[in-house]
């Protein structure tokens, strides 16, 4: 059976984990990304936390069929880069993910917005098995979420994922109505960052 390295970057921890194609957790660990309070990038932190933690499992990374990034900001599928952030992370915009990634393991790589990784989880393994329109809202060290609607992830503008709502490719906006938590979020960074439905 095939597994893979897994790497969760957060604004405060990377977490690492192998996992089988059937989405079993085989082997986790965790590690600070702001030890030194930013001053070492949070990409380089990434790169030896996974060369460590490959280590202390007794894994080469020629056994892997691959690497699964999810990753705090929005994130470029398609170069798998940092593109921007929702705060205040030194040293983290323009980070190239992918490519460093791949230089050093020698392994396909995917990344991807960090809560629209966890939507999918949800979908595929977790609590919203089954379901094909899906809202999944983060709550960390930031606010994040991800869509799925018809059984497909909304990619975000330009195709970066990154916070919800977006509207979807050849849709309209989605509308929701902000309230309690998500509603400050929605005052505070404006219609960009949250769709507020039209009064009525």
């Amino acid at each position: 059976m095939k597994q893979y390295l897994a790497i969760d970057i957060g604004g405060t921890s990377v977490k690492l984990g192998i996992v089988d194609e059937e989405g079993r957790v085989l082997a986790k660990a965790e590690q600070s990304v702001c030890f030194d309070y930013y001053e070492t990038p949070i990409l380089t932190t990434v790169l030896s936390a996974s060369e460590q933690f490959l280590k202390e499992q007794d894994v080469r990374p020629q056994s892997l069929a691959g690497i699964g990034v999810s990753a705090t900001g929005q994130i470029d599928t398609h170069t798998g880069t940092v593109v921007g952030t929702c705060g205040s992370l030194p040293n983290y915009i323009g980070s190239p993910i992918k490519a460093e990634l791949e230089a050093k393991f020698g392994l396909p790589v995917t990344v991807a917005n960090d809560a629209n990784c966890m939507t999918l989880g949800e979908v595929w393994v977790g609590g919203a098995k089954g379901y094909t329109d899906v809202i999944g809202v983060t709550l960390g060290t930031g606010v994040g979420g991800g869509i799925l609607t018809g059984g497909r992830l909304c990619p975000g503008p330009r195709r970066w994922s990154g916070p919800l709502p977006y509207p979807c490719a050849g849709r309209r906006p989605l509308h929701l109505r902000c309230i309690g938590l998500l509603g400050a979020v929605c005052r505070h960074y404006g219609p960009r960052a949250c769709c507020a439905a039209p009064q009525s």
